[in-house]
């Protein structure tokens, strides 16, 4: 679900995620955007496409160019916590559903 502003120059989206889709003990974190290098470009040709991160990968010690959104040496510690998150103490029934199913690339 995403909560959208738009103001006069800029649009703002804030994503809201259910604790449902979150796992337990979230301790690392990183946050991703893609966007067009011009306002209002819907579908920017890749050429103008802008990849952001918040903490964005140090090509020159990693040899990696270009977004990789599956570094993990790239997410840094985050206490949810701080934000008003109340941590979950065991997996939710759409992750048990996930790992019964044999989803387990992403544990």
């Amino acid at each position: 679900m995403f909560f959208s502003e738009i103001h006069v120059a800029m649009k703002t989206n804030i994503p809201v995620a259910s604790r449902e889709y979150l796992p337990p003990n979230i301790v690392k974190f990183n946050a991703y955007a893609i966007h067009g290098k011009n306002w209002g470009e819907s579908k920017p040709a890749e050429e103008n496409k802008l990849y952001e991160a918040l903490y964005p990968i140090d090509a020159a010690a990693t040899g990696k160019t270009g977004p990789d959104f599956h570094y993990l040496p790239a997410f840094q510690p985050i206490n949810l916590t701080q934000i008003g998150y109340e941590e979950v103490q065991s997996y939710s029934n759409i992750w048990k559903t996930a790992i019964s199913q044999g989803d387990h690339h992403f544990m």
